[in-house]
């Protein structure tokens, strides 16, 4: 063992050893897990775009996985090679992209089938591309899926941020309607998509998303007003950095979503939401980490009295439908008195008990009168005397 390693660690350094970092033995990579930062990601002209993660299960859970390679409808796509006739399948049966068929018992979505091929093809980076820019919003959303679940965390928001403000309709379940920006923010932000967990993004990442995010309202105002007014060329601008910094530039042209635009003599690409003529927004450093521990609080403590059995309205959809079975009333039944007549050889029969047992002080009683059903009350009916021999 040298001198200039841990006693206690001689072969594999430990970041919370006080040994091993007075040393100064413990590499760069162990430390970067603090320090993680937005990258841009390299884009790649030829071959897939690299996979984060397991790509074997492409960070789905077992459950959706399982069931998705046994599902019926997904061995009618595992026989499909182009991405032409999966995008097809998705245009003529997608009508909600929620993960489970709802009213079922975990039964897989037909989207989920579809997005299952997606990651078994692997895209490239000019399919996931025509996937997000594509005008049907279902197959939009297969390429935000396919990111989110598959992307690297770190290349998330520059990927998706200028579609965050995209105010294109359309419903993602039975009875909702959103856009494609809100869309788009709910998978940077929340955990969990319809009840199916989503991959973990680091929390200095998470954070900083979730701050960016609380100022989508504003940036979504500013990209509707500058999609329908026209700029001036080489006219004067302020431009929203991702920094949180506001900068003075000059306007170029735009381009769809983008604006070309000259800050510090350096050639940018921006979206629409981050520039305005005049500055407005006052208020450049907000207090949003605050607002973050806010939110973290929130979402953490029940504050309510019945919290702790309420379900999220994405839980309810996994639910079975409750079906209405009501009875009406029975009807009202009318009462029918039966009369029961006494045939020819019954009352011969009893004139011969009458002569045969009755006394002779009841020889004046008729028997048939006597003898006959008597009415109860409801009417309920009972039959002739019994008479007991003996």
């Amino acid at each position: 063992m040298s001198q200039n390693s841990c006693k206690y660690h001689p072969t594999k350094p430990s970041k919370n050893c006080r040994i091993c970092k007075s040393i100064g033995n413990i590499p760069e990579t162990l430390t970067q897990t603090s320090h993680l930062e937005f990258i841009k990601p390299e884009k790649k002209q030829h071959g897939p775009m690299p996979m984060y993660g397991d790509p074997h299960t492409w960070n789905l859970s077992s459950l959706m996985r399982k069931n998705v390679l046994s599902a019926p409808y997904f061995n009618e796509l595992f026989s499909m090679k182009t991405l032409n006739e999966v995008l097809e399948q998705i245009e003529i049966n997608i009508t909600y992209v929620v993960p489970w068929i709802p009213g079922t018992n975990n039964t897989p979505s037909s989207f989920f089938c579809c997005l299952v091929k997606l990651f078994m093809m692997k895209l490239t980076e000019g399919q996931l591309s025509f996937l997000m820019e594509n005008q049907n919003p279902y197959i939009r959303c297969a390429g935000f899926l396919y990111l989110r679940f598959v992307g690297n965390p770190q290349e998330l928001w520059d990927r998706l941020q200028h579609y965050t403000v995209d105010n294109q309709k359309f419903s993602p379940s039975h009875g909702e309607e959103t856009t494609i920006g809100e869309f788009v923010e709910k998978l940077l932000t929340d955990q969990s998509f319809y009840s199916l967990q989503l991959p973990r993004i680091p929390v200095p990442l998470q954070r900083e998303i979730s701050k960016r995010c609380l100022l989508l309202k504003k940036r979504r105002e500013r990209f509707l007003l500058n999609s329908q007014i026209e700029f001036e060329k080489n006219s004067r601008i302020w431009i929203h950095m991702d920094d949180g910094t506001v900068k003075e530039g000059i306007f170029k042209h735009k381009e769809a979503r983008k604006a070309h635009v000259l800050v510090n003599e350096k050639n940018l690409h921006v979206n629409l939401g981050d520039i305005e003529q005049s500055l407005t927004y006052s208020a450049l450093n907000e207090d949003l980490d605050e607002k973050i521990k806010e939110m973290e609080a929130k979402s953490a403590i029940a504050t309510g009295k019945y919290d702790y059995i309420k379900k999220s309205a994405t839980f309810r959809l996994t639910e079975p439908i409750a079906q209405k079975r009501g009875r009406s009333p029975s009807p009202e039944q009318e009462i029918v008195e039966k009369v029961h007549h006494l045939s020819a050889e019954q009352i011969e029969r009893l004139e011969k008990i009458k002569s045969s047992y009755l006394s002779e002080e009841n020889e004046g009683v008729d028997l048939a009168t006597t003898l006959a059903p008597q009415k109860r009350h409801h009417g309920d009916e009972i039959g002739p005397e019994i008479l007991k021999l003996g």
